[in-house]
């Protein structure tokens, strides 16, 4: 894997890692160590994972836009020595409307994840769900380690979504541009 690729996804594992935290904080830890994630959470992200970033609030969207911020201050920090990529950093840094596109395919990503949780998280009748313990333990192995230290399949996990991220990304400063990015 390429230096960019695996920098990109060690930034999509900090964000995933960031969301589970705050995802169980929000939970009720029951005698076996289950989660109760409460209806009213439940139902305002179902809500949101089913919203289109332009559809969001401007609370919602403020947001992803911290996390958009976040990552590419991360991103910079990194010093890529990537051409197409300074050249994205440069659009993101200096035009609202590409922090804005980031910030999309930020609430795009988490939709993604929390469609994912929410059809293997054991649904209760009041309209919480439950995350069990192996759940629990398997998302606490992924959070609690550095990407390097990542079991194999969660690596290629993050890794396809970096491609994903760079390939819209680059699109992206293509279409506002106009420019043919391979020649950057």
């Amino acid at each position: 894997m390429n230096k960019l690729l695996s920098n990109i996804a060690v930034l999509l594992h900090e964000n995933w890692k960031h969301w589970i935290e705050y995802q169980n904080s929000c939970c009720n830890k029951n005698i076996i160590g289950e989660l109760t994630m409460p209806s009213v959470k439940v139902e305002r992200w179902k809500r949101q994972a089913s919203t289109t970033y332009s559809q969001l609030s401007e609370t919602e969207k403020d947001s992803d836009r911290e996390l958009a911020l976040k990552w590419v201050n991360n991103v910079n920090k990194m010093n890529f020595k990537n051409r197409k990529l300074e050249f994205i950093l440069k659009q993101l840094n200096n035009n609202k409307n590409a922090l804005e596109f980031l910030a999309h395919l930020i609430h795009k990503s988490w939709a993604d994840w929390i469609n994912y949780q929410f059809d293997i998280f054991t649904k209760q009748p009041l309209g919480g769900m439950i995350i069990e313990k192996s759940q629990i333990n398997c998302f606490n192995t992924v959070s609690n380690n550095k990407f390097e230290a990542l079991p194999l399949d969660y690596k290629k996990m993050f890794t396809r979504d970096a491609k994903q991220w760079l390939k819209q990304l680059y699109k992206y400063a293509k279409d506002i541009e106009q420019i043919d990015i391979n020649a950057v």
